[in-house]
């Protein structure tokens, strides 16, 4: 949560507390700190679930939720859409570098384009990626021997 509040807070411009301020170092620790998260949630899920399916762990609200619900469609489709923004970002980032002769990046704001393209596009890959195993994990099993 601390680090989705700072990459928020940060992705506009610097912000000051105080004596102390918080520039590009900061965004991009807190983006770290989005993608360690995102990974951690959703491998979690994963490892619930199978863990669920395999009889090693009582079934909780959370895995009748993801046996149920549409994981695969709904992830799948949000994990592109922030791929292919996160991407358009990139795009729109690249053009105003070409701008400028593709030379020294003299504004902090085209880093910021760059930050926010990686963040979505990692993000949107992760969602992606966790749906098809959650749906993959989801699916009824045949009789064991």
């Amino acid at each position: 949560m601390v680090s989705l509040i700072l990459f928020l807070l940060l992705i506009s411009g610097p912000v000051q507390f105080g004596s102390i301020v918080l520039d590009m170092n900061t965004l991009l620790f807190a983006e770290a700190g989005l993608v360690l998260a995102t990974l951690a949630i959703t491998t979690g899920m994963v490892v619930k679930l199978f863990g669920v399916r395999e009889g090693l762990l009582p079934p909780t609200p959370l895995t009748r939720i993801l046996r149920t619900t549409p994981i695969l469609e709904i992830g799948s489709l949000a994990g592109v859409i922030m791929t292919l923004t996160g991407l358009t970002v990139g795009v729109i980032a690249l053009t105003d570098w070409a701008a400028v002769g593709f030379g020294p990046l003299t504004t902090v704001n085209l880093v910021r384009q760059v930050s926010l393209s990686a963040l979505l596009t990692s993000l949107g890959s992760i969602v992606l990626i966790s749906s098809f195993l959650i749906g993959f994990l989801s699916l009824p099993m045949r009789g064991r021997d």
